[in-house]
This record gives structure tokens, C-alpha cells and sequence, in this order.
């Protein structure tokens, strides 16, 4: 999504979605991407290093140039301001580890378990309210869907005590993924709290950040978010009139801006993602619209999905 300079929402606008084309604009910034909340926590900044995301929980990690000494890893970038998991892989071998290293990645032991992406509110250090999606991958860094889901409490514990303990004076918006019950990166933002379409949970993050107060106690029980996948390499194209009639009772979407075909995983890239509180609504908006795209869509990644 192309970024909006010299507005309140630094990075993106939230009512480029179609909820919230009433949605008020804040008084004061609010970052909404990585590289502008990179420029405006400083003092956090530091926990885009996934290097130092890792050791801080004592995991096995290293950077390039320290090999592993048991397989299997994942080797990432260090820092990844794009987020969609740009060049992560699974590497089992050290014969596979010497073909895909290069300057600026790492690797971390491999982590088994359910994949989550949290959204968390703080407050002077201590989370107020958070979210959280399950999300249900497809290989090569591509996911099926997202949806809410209840943690459990362990893995919720931890997350808000690392927040606690490595956050301890920040406010704002927190999106935090895990595997298992371990972190594996941290964003100065929101992750997809803003597909919800709930005016008065946007209307609170925006109080969190201009007036240092949370009053939303709402739990979110169900939603989902729905993607369509494309060949990478491949810049594909689709009729705005057919988006917009297909989508139009969806509570938000978007189609995927080609230009940013590079933040995107090895697996493939990203065209859209749909999203509802009905998950029957998004499957057939999702069946209906992937076969609309130009060029087709490979067979091989529409078999992927759950249709």
C-alpha cells in the first residue's frame, strides 16, 4: 500500500479501507508502517532486529557466518521493514544453509507449533487489550487464512510479560507473532486489528496514542481474513467494477498494489485479502474473485486454498 506523507496516519491511512470512510482523522501521528515506526519510536526501534528478538528469549540463533550446529533452521533477514515474510525459508541441511546465506540474515532453531499474530495495546508499558489471529499456512511463507482465535493462556502470558519486561515505558499499538509459545518478530504498529471495521475500537487506538487513555473492553470473538495468492513474477491485474461487486458487503478488503511485488514471501505473492465476520461470506467472495484475476491464477496455488 503506497504510503500517505503529511497526514496523522504516518505510513498508511486505515480509511483507505472501505470501513472507515468516515473514520476522523487524529491530531497527532500515528505510525501505521514499520519504516515510520521505525523514525518514530527510537528509543523501541530496536525490536525490528529479529536478531535480538531471539536472543532475548534465549533462543539458538546466530547471524550469517556463525553456522548453525543442528538443523533444521530458518534463515531470515535480520531486519524486514515490509513484513510478509520476505526471503524466510526453512533450511535443513548445512549444504542448503551455504546456498541461500547472504549478508543481513540470520538464522533461528526451528520452531514447531500453531502460528499467531497478536495485536496488543499498551499503556506506559502495560497491555490494556489485545487480539489475537490464528493464521493457517500453505508453505513457503503463504497463508490460507487468518482468524480470531482465543490463545491460550500461556502463550498469551508470555507475550504480555515480554511487553512488560522490553517495553516497559512505550504506548501504542504492539503486533507481535509467535510460533508455539516463542516470538518471532515484533512490529510499532497494528498488525490487522484495522480490518475489524469497529469504529469504536479504532476511535480508542487513536485516544491511546493523543490522549494516553483506553476505554474499550469489547471481546472479539470472530473474524476472518482471506487471501488470494499469484505466481511470483508474474504482475497480474483485475477489474475494479468486478472488486467492488464482489466485495461491496465484505466488512473491509484489499487488493494488493503490484508495484510492491518485492514484500512478499518465496512461496509466492499476495493479490488480496478478504475479510468478514462470516467466514462462509469470504470463501465465496474469495472463489468468486480469484478466478477474475489476469493472468489466471496457477492451478497449483488455487488448490492451496480451502474453497
Amino acid at each position: 500500500m503506497p504510503p500517505f506523507f503529511g497526514m496523522a496516519f504516518i505510513g498508511y491511512n486505515p480509511k483507505v479501507l472501505n470501513c472507515y470512510s468516515e473514520l476522523d482523522d487524529p491530531i497527532i501521528d500515528i505510525p501505521t508502517t514499520d519504516d515510520a515506526a521505525w523514525s518514530h519510536f527510537p528509543n523501541e526501534r530496536w525490536i525490528y532486529n529479529k536478531l535480538d528478538i531471539a536472543t532475548s528469549q534465549g533462543m539458538k540463533c546466530g547471524p550469517v557466518g556463525v553456522e548453525p550446529y543442528t538443523f533444521p533452521v530458518v534463515l531470515k533477514p535480520i531486519y524486514n521493514m515490509f513484513g510478509g515474510g520476505i526471503e524466510a525459508r526453512k533450511i535443513d541441511s548445512k549444504y542448503s544453509f551455504n546456498k541461500y546465506l547472504h549478508p543481513g540474515c540470520m538464522w533461528m532453531q526451528w520452531l514447531e507449533g500453531p502460528h499467531h499474530s497478536h495485536d496488543i495495546m499498551v499503556l506506559n508499558g502495560e497491555p490494556v487489550w489485545h487480539i489475537s489471529f490464528k493464521g493457517y499456512p500453505i508453505g513457503k511463507g503463504m497463508f490460507d487464512y487468518w482468524q480470531v482465535v482465543k490463545c491460550t493462556e500461556k502463550i498469551i502470558l508470555y507475550v504480555l510479560n515480554w511487553i512488560k519486561k522490553y517495553l516497559s515505558s512505550y504506548t501504542g499499538c504492539v503486533c507481535i507473532e509467535t510460533i508455539g509459545t516463542r516470538i518471532i518478530e515484533a512490529h510499532l504498529r497494528m498488525g490487522d486489528v484495522d480490518r475489524l471495521g469497529n469504529y469504536n475500537l479504532m476511535s480508542n487506538i487513536i485516544s491511546l496514542y493523543q490522549d494516553k487513555v483506553w476505554n474499550f473492553k469489547e471481546e472479539i470473538l470472530e473474524f476472518y481474513l482471506f487471501a488470494i495468492w499469484g505466481q511470483s513474477g508474474i504482475q497480474y491485474t483485475i477489474s475494479p467494477d468486478i472488486v467492488k461487486e464482489v466485495c461491496s458487503t465484505l466488512t473491509s478488503y484489499q487488493i494488493d498494489n503490484p508495484d510492491l511485488y518485492y514484500q512478499n514471501p518465496i512461496g509466492g505473492i499476495r493479490l488480496a485479502i478478504l475479510n468478514d465476520y462470516n467466514k462462509k461470506s469470504c470463501v465465496a467472495a474469495r472463489n468468486r474473485l480469484v478466478s477474475e484475476f489476469r493472468p489466471v491464477v496457477p492451478q497449483y496455488l488455487r488448490e492451496k486454498l480451502i474453497s
